[in-house]
């Protein structure tokens, strides 16, 4: 996916992009955005290498931040001012070290003081420490539209209202006004070729989704071939193993051929001996005896034997 991918609300970030894009990383303060990821005004710049100050308005959600963006300073438990319990940002500046550095926006997501935002800015000396771009949230009634108090506090400090959202008015310092006035004076639009967030991560879920399909795919197919390779190699063994059986049950053929006639030659010898002995117990043949063996003595050479 490609494009810019928005956190905020409605568009904020796309608007700040748009007149900032080819800045260098540069630097934000983030009053009260109630999440380091989602509807945050800040998060698009952090991943972009950009770095600021953060300061939520929620102690987990303070936690959450510092966990996932380390860049930041984010001020857990910021020290309080006059004007009731808000943080000294002039002070928290002065401490990360950001005199005369350019704050390329300050960004404030969340009413305070009871609904009345307007003491953030009196923490701020916005001629001191003067971001190019103030986003300042609408009344604590939307339909009201811009807070004047906010809307009088910014011209004080010499920035010109610019583009109101329906949730937050854009204020732009009056030296960056040629350049950026006219940038941040129309909401994100299509041609800013953006998504939000909550469309881009379903994007990033259905792309994991396929991916994962994909894989299952592969596996199938794997399993499929191992399968069929497996089942090639039974078959292969059955033919081997009826092959086997077809030569054994021959050589037992055989076998039974060769049994059936040594059964034949064993009954015939049987019948042989009984005939040599019967023979053998003969009359004639004992009177035949002398004749046999002068027959055996002529053989060898010896006298006819007398009687």
């Amino acid at each position: 996916m490609t494009g810019f991918r928005s956190y905020s609300r409605s568009g904020q970030d796309v608007v700040l992009w748009r007149a900032l894009r080819r800045t260098p990383p540069g630097r934000y303060v983030d009053v009260g955005s109630p999440d380091p990821h989602r509807y945050s005004i800040s998060m698009a710049f952090y991943e972009r290498g950009w770095t600021g100050i953060a300061l939520p308005t929620d102690p987990e959600v303070a936690e959450r931040h510092a966990l996932v963006r380390s860049r930041d300073l984010v001020v857990t438990s910021p020290g309080a001012d006059s004007d009731g319990g808000l943080p000294d940002l002039a002070a928290i500046i002065d401490e990360q070290g950001w005199h005369g550095d350019d704050i390329h926006f300050l960004s404030v997501d969340a009413a305070q003081d009871g609904g009345r935002p307007a003491p953030v800015l009196r923490s701020i000396d916005l001629t001191r420490h003067r971001p190019w771009f103030l986003v300042l949230p609408a009344a604590p009634s939307p339909e009201r539209g811009p807070d004047p108090e906010w809307d009088f506090l910014a011209d004080e400090a010499g920035y010109r209202p610019a583009l109101f959202d329906g949730l937050f008015r854009f204020h732009v310092a009056e030296e960056h006004c040629d350049e950026a006035f006219g940038k941040l004076s129309y909401p994100a639009g299509p041609s800013d070729d953006f998504m939000g967030w909550d469309l881009w991560s379903a994007l990033e879920r259905l792309e994991a989704a396929e991916g994962e399909l994909v894989e299952l795919r592969r596996q199938a197919a794997h399993w499929r071939s191992s399968a069929s390779h497996r089942w090639a190699d039974a078959l292969a063994r059955t033919a081997n193993l009826d092959l086997t059986r077809q030569k054994l049950e021959e050589v037992t053929a055989e076998y039974s051929q060769m049994a059936a006639l040594h059964h034949d030659r064993y009954f015939e010898a049987a019948d042989l001996r009984a005939q040599l002995d019967l023979v053998l117990r003969s009359r004639l043949w004992r009177l035949t005896e002398p004749l046999r063996r002068g027959r055996r003595a002529v053989a060898i050479g010896r006298p006819w034997p007398k009687r």
